[in-house]
């Protein structure tokens, strides 16, 4: 019985110390909205893979004088910058961030930086963002070893308990 018990409770630090070793995610998800100029919005999400500073995947849903769209990833993807497009390619959004790493921002005319939306849809129309935009982190979900090292943690106490009532 003492043999499971240290059993038990070693095996509950070694996974609740992992937990904490483990967690080296290198991808972080940000929102990104902003204003278009000469006129419209934009709002979406963007995956940022932190240790090559390339933006991996995302979405976004602009609304411009000819409606309102939503963009999915169109390519691979590159350093601080991915393109978006609808399914058609009528609308295009070449987008861009500045300051990367676990603060980025924007990329708009006024930093020198690409942000810029392309409408085919009737003719040939052509926006950028206007300085004001914003990116912030995303909530990130609970880490899966954090909950697998509170399993193992309950279970042993629930074997403890029945152990020593026995």
């Amino acid at each position: 019985m003492r043999f499971v018990r240290r059993t038990l409770a070693t095996l509950a630090v070694f996974f609740a110390a992992s937990t904490l070793a483990l967690h080296a995610d290198t991808y972080a998800t940000y929102n990104a909205s902003g204003n278009l100029s000469p006129s419209g919005t934009y709002t979406g999400t963007f995956v940022l893979d932190q240790t090559n500073d390339w933006i991996t995947d995302g979405s976004f849903s602009v609304t411009i004088a000819s409606g309102t769209y939503s963009l999915a990833k169109a390519g691979s993807g590159g350093p601080a910058s991915l393109n978006f497009s609808t399914p058609d390619s009528k609308v295009f959004l070449s987008f861009g961030i500045l300051g990367t790493g676990t603060n980025p921002l924007p990329c708009d005319s006024s930093r020198g930086q690409n942000f810029t939306l392309y409408d085919l849809t009737s003719g040939f129309s052509v926006y950028h963002a206007d300085g004001n935009g914003s990116i912030t982190a995303a909530t990130p979900e609970p880490s899966p070893l954090i909950l697998l090292g509170s399993g193992i943690l309950a279970t042993a106490g629930a074997v403890r308990r029945r152990l020593c009532t026995a």
